[in-house]
């Protein structure tokens, strides 16, 4: 069985779709089977990859959690990678899915139809925490919580925890935080230092020692319709991302 890996990070502009896109596009590369899921209804993820006149006509995401397909819709990327592509009215999913008996249960139980033909499934979740963010924890056995360097970001891991607990308790006790990963850090900057010593005193272990350093390349991929490690596999952002990829394995217990 495979590892599910959910993103979360309360605030938007930390990461959280780069390093999806990153670690997946990385591990693909590497010969291990990804499927990408993206839950947010900006469709960063999916437009990292895929053009939005390939997914005319098809399902998303939405559709399946609405009941609308039987199956995951899973849209082929390139060898080793797939993805469950976003849509636009994944913006209405806490108003749709609000009264719905079990709704924290959807995705999980649609992944349960295809997490054994992949090594790796991760989760893309949208910045406010909702039934989204929710459904990513119940379905996953790991969650990474992406950070930038700054006083909002350190402010809101206390809500990501809030959430987190009550999640683990209730739905899903085998869910583990694999770490907090520090992205467009600038270790010039004062103020990433002093998130990082913060982040450092009150957190220790559960910091991965990568850092994502700040690059621009990093911007650039998705215009290619590419992930980072694909892009340009030499760039300082690049090299961080395989980092903490082998990190992330590593501390899973992964060769």
């Amino acid at each position: 069985m495979g590892h599910i890996i959910a993103m979360v990070c309360h605030k938007g502009g930390v990461g959280k779709t780069t390093t999806a896109a990153s670690l997946g596009g990385y591990l693909a590369m590497k010969g291990e089977r990804v499927l990408l899921v993206d839950l947010d209804a900006q469709k960063n993820l999916t437009k990292t990859f895929v053009a939005d006149e390939d997914l005319v006509g098809e399902d998303t995401v939405f559709e399946a959690l609405a009941g609308k397909c039987k199956r995951l819709p899973v849209h082929y990327v390139r060898e080793n990678l797939d993805i469950v592509p976003s849509a636009d009215s994944m913006c209405s999913v806490d108003l749709v899915f609000g009264g719905v008996t079990g709704k924290e249960f959807l995705l999980a139980d649609l992944l349960d139809g295809v997490k054994g033909d992949y090594d790796w499934i991760i989760i893309d979740t949208p910045a406010q925490i909702g039934t989204s963010t929710a459904n990513a924890l119940v379905a996953a056995d790991r969650a990474v919580i992406p950070m930038s360097c700054d006083c909002y970001s350190l402010g809101g891991l206390k809500q990501i925890y809030e959430l987190i607990e009550p999640i683990r308790k209730r739905f899903n006790r085998g869910l583990d935080v694999s770490g907090i990963l520090l992205t467009k850090f600038n270790h010039r900057r004062k103020v990433d230092q002093e998130t990082e010593r913060q982040l450092t005193k009150k957190y220790g272990s559960l910091m991965f020692e990568t850092r994502i350093r700040e690059c621009a390349a990093i911007s650039k991929a998705p215009f290619a319709k590419m992930d980072i490690c694909t892009f340009d596999r030499e760039c300082n952002g690049s090299v961080d991302y395989m980092a903490f990829a082998d990190e992330l394995k590593k501390r899973i217990g992964c060769r």
